[in-house]
């Protein structure tokens, strides 16, 4: 029987700075909520292998730690970006409820994002609770999958956490549980471009969306049909 290390192998990883050293006008720097409760709803563990991990070594203890409680990791980085919006050029737009956790080289000698969802606030919450809902997750961890499994080039996750708080939506019966979760994106070859990237295909949405767009309640930004959109992706 093999027995996970005592040494958490998720924080033992070999963090490579690049985006944070190509300068700071492309983040903010953020501090993770703290949640609680933290219960591991799911967990990856192809992805493990990918990055060069053996699952029997990392515990769902390890996920708590390094995941949960986001225990010896830092800088934690809020990306900025830019974009159309509405028509207008808007200079101010970024990570509304998560932040890059970090970045490693795999295996295969790629380079991998792990993003967090549901993390807490950061500068671009505008209003928002920073929050993600156990069903949101539940429900893009079977997409990306799925996606995957097609042989979709897509992010997925790595690790889904419940976080013992109740949160109020307008488009899901509430109140609804809290949860925590990170993502894995890889970087193609040759090129700064994630598969999985989201933002600027939202900020597309928007701008096709036209003006009548209204803040909803994870601090983003559009209309009713943009909405409905987002929920079906996420």
């Amino acid at each position: 029987m093999t027995v996970a290390a005592s040494v958490n192998p998720l924080l033992s990883l070999d963090y490579v700075p690049a985006l944070e050293s190509i300068g700071d006008d492309y983040y903010d720097v953020v501090a993770a909520a703290e949640f609680p409760q933290h219960l591991l709803r799911f967990r990856n563990d192809d992805l493990l292998r990918q990055i060069g991990l053996d699952p029997a070594q990392v515990s769902d203890d390890h996920f708590v730690e390094a995941f949960g409680q986001f225990q010896e990791r830092s800088p934690l980085l809020a990306l900025r970006y830019h974009g159309y919006q509405f028509g207008a050029y808007n200079a101010f737009l970024g990570d509304g409820r998560g932040f890059l956790y970090g970045q490693v080289r795999g295996g295969d000698g790629q380079l991998y994002d792990f993003g967090t969802k549901g993390s807490g606030t950061t500068p671009y919450s505008r209003g928002g609770d920073g929050r993600l809902t156990l069903k949101g997750g539940v429900r893009e961890v079977l997409a990306a999958e799925a996606l995957h499994a097609l042989g979709v080039k897509t992010s997925r996750t790595l690790s889904l956490i419940e976080t013992g708080e109740s949160l109020w939506r307008g488009d899901e019966p509430s109140p609804a549980r809290s949860a925590g979760m990170v993502r894995c994106r890889r970087r193609e070859k040759g090129g700064g471009k994630e598969e999985g990237e989201e933002e600027e295909e939202r900020t597309e949405r928007r701008e096709r969306g036209g003006g009548k767009g209204k803040e909803n309640e994870e601090g983003e930004v559009g209309g009713e049909k943009e909405r409905g959109e987002r929920d079906r992706e996420e």
